[in-house]
């Protein structure tokens, strides 16, 4: 057997890159902390959108209900994240290209600012 196969015949182990080069634990730790940092900065934007220009629009529409329809905001938006994840994966499951699903699925996001809804 091979450097780079498996215990299972003629399976490539996924950690070995084309050329056959294995990534030595810095280096895993080191995309590991990118990924973790990439994913931090890409959410500050989304956290800063619905902890304070959302309530502040909400008391611009109904000051007197801003926390019930926050709170309908939220709930509905976890329900459709909940069964988004659900939908998109099996599409992409039985279709067997996940880029066009995701291309496809995210399209009215990217639409979004071009037609607004409300």
């Amino acid at each position: 057997m091979s450097k780079t196969e498996t215990a299972v015949v003629g399976q490539k182990d996924p950690h070995v890159s084309a050329d056959g080069h294995r990534p030595t634990k810095s280096e895993i730790w080191r995309l590991g902390i990118g990924f973790t940092f990439s994913a931090v900065i890409c959410a500050i934007p989304w956290v800063a959108l619905s902890s304070l220009v959302l309530p502040a629009t909400l008391n611009n529409i109904d000051p007197s209900s801003k926390e019930a329809i926050l709170g309908m905001i939220n709930a509905i938006g976890s329900i459709v994240a909940l069964l988004a994840n659900f939908i998109f994966g099996a599409l992409s499951d039985i279709r067997g290209r996940a880029l066009a699903v995701v291309l496809h699925g995210s399209s009215p996001v990217a639409w979004s600012p071009v037609f607004p809804w409300a």
